[in-house]
C-alpha cells in the first residue's frame, strides 16, 4: 500500500526531526488507477513539505469518496514561514507544482488548504473498477 510505504519511508527522518509519522487509512480494501511511483513520488513531495514547514506530527489518511479516494498529509502544529520559492536555490520550492502535474497526470488532482495552524494536502486520486464489475466487449463480427 502507497500510504503505509510513504510512511515507513519518512519514519526515520521524522522522528529524528522530533516528530512523528502516522497512517489512517479509512477506505478499505481499495486500488487506485494511478502509476505507483508517481504517486509514492507526490506522497513523499507533500510529507517533505509538512517536515519541512510545519510542526507536531505528520498525518497520512486515506478517505473514499464515489470513485474517488484522497491521500490527504494533514501537519496540524504550527507553521514555519512558509517559503514558496528559495531563490537562494533555485532547485527548491518546486514540490508542490511537482506534485500538482503529478496528481494531474494520474486523472487526479491536487487540494491544499489551511487546517488550524497547520497545513492540510490531498491528492483526490481515482479509484480503479473492479475487472469484473465492467462489461465485456462485444466480440467483432
Amino acid at each position: 500500500m502507497l500510504a503505509i510505504a510513504a510512511c515507513e519511508r519518512w519514519r526515520a527522518r521524522t522522528s529524528a526531526a522530533g516528530r512523528r509519522i502516522a497512517v489512517s487509512w479509512r477506505c478499505g480494501d481499495v486500488l487506485a488507477d494511478v502509476d505507483p511511483a508517481r504517486i509514492s513520488q507526490a506522497l513523499d513531495n507533500l510529507i517533505a513539505n509538512a517536515l519541512e514547514h510545519g510542526g507536531g506530527p505528520i498525518m497520512l489518511e486515506g478517505h473514499r469518496h464515489g470513485d474517488k479516494i484522497d491521500l490527504i498529509v494533514t501537519d496540524p502544529g504550527s507553521p514555519k514561514q512558509v517559503r514558496l520559492r528559495d531563490h537562494a536555490d533555485p532547485r527548491r520550492g518546486h514540490g508542490l507544482r511537482i506534485t500538482r502535474r503529478l496528481a494531474r497526470g494520474n486523472g487526479g488532482e491536487l487540494r491544499v488548504g489551511k487546517m488550524g495552524e497547520g497545513t492540510s494536502a490531498a491528492l483526490v486520486l481515482p479509484l480503479a473498477y473492479e475487472r469484473h464489475s465492467r462489461p465485456d466487449p462485444s466480440p467483432a463480427e
